[in-house]
């Protein structure tokens, strides 16, 4: 009587679930005061594409084009980079504190862009930190989501102009005038400043330090005129938010 050949295994299927991955953020960017960041308008990927497992990139498609910039007075824009090595989809929370709080406050959340402009107007002037919680909740069942999260550096947000004041009364001595201004910002620094005579052209001068990195700047002008009469001379000051002040004052000749 002939042997039945032995039972053998050809092959076998388990289904599992992956462990879940905590997300990282690897990296926050601070654009410069002012700097405004938009979507631009997303492609259409044909759904094809990624079903099959392909790159859109391959087909020349970008499926999230970078954000677009603008200005917008008082902004601060956030951008980051973050990794889920799951390649579940991510979004993001957005939370900030002033440096003198503990308690970080909800801003914004369910983003998925990988960018944020804060309205600075918003936020009383001072020193802030932004907080970017990246969570996987979009590719995950209630339970299994993780999280995490990267701090800013600190970021100052400054509506105010510069304060323009007159140290003692303006000297006329012959074609010249010797004038002494002080400019102070209350959170930024003084990035610039400008003086015009008899509304003319606007030119830069520099603090008596020789540059304008401070919160306090000096500028001792020795400026001339032409003609009698009376002149007036004006100055504009910048701090580093683009916050602008300025002052007139007005010398007999």
């Amino acid at each position: 009587m002939a042997r039945s050949p032995a039972p053998a295994l050809d092959d076998v299927s388990v289904a599992y679930l992956p462990r879940n991955v905590a997300p990282e953020i690897l990296s926050i960017t601070t654009l410069p005061p002012g700097v405004a960041l938009q979507p631009q308008i997303q492609i259409q990927i044909d759904p094809n594409i990624e079903s099959a497992g392909l790159d859109p990139s391959m087909f020349g498609v970008i499926a999230q084009a970078p954000p677009r910039r603008v200005y917008q007075r008082g902004a601060r824009s956030l951008q980051w980079q973050s990794e889920d090595r799951n390649g579940d989809s991510l979004e993001y929370a957005i939370y900030y504190r002033s440096l003198s709080e503990t308690t970080f406050r909800l801003l914004k959340e369910h983003v998925r862009e990988t960018f944020y402009t804060v309205d600075g107007a918003s936020l009383a002037d001072g020193r802030y930190v932004f907080k970017i919680v990246a969570s996987d909740a979009p590719d995950n069942p209630p339970g299994y989501a993780l999280a995490g999260e990267r701090l800013s550096e600190p970021i100052d947000i400054d509506n105010s102009p510069p304060v323009i004041k007159v140290v003692g009364s303006p000297t006329v001595s012959g074609e010249k005038v010797h004038a002494v201004f002080d400019v102070e910002d209350a959170t930024g620094r003084i990035k610039r400043a400008d003086v015009s005579v008899d509304g003319g052209a606007w030119h830069e001068v520099f603090p008596e330090d020789g540059i304008a990195d401070s919160q306090r700047e000096r500028y001792t002008l020795e400026l001339q005129i032409r003609g009698e009469g009376e002149h007036t001379i004006s100055l504009r000051a910048y701090d580093n938010s683009n916050n602008v002040g300025s002052i007139s004052v007005t010398v007999r000749r």
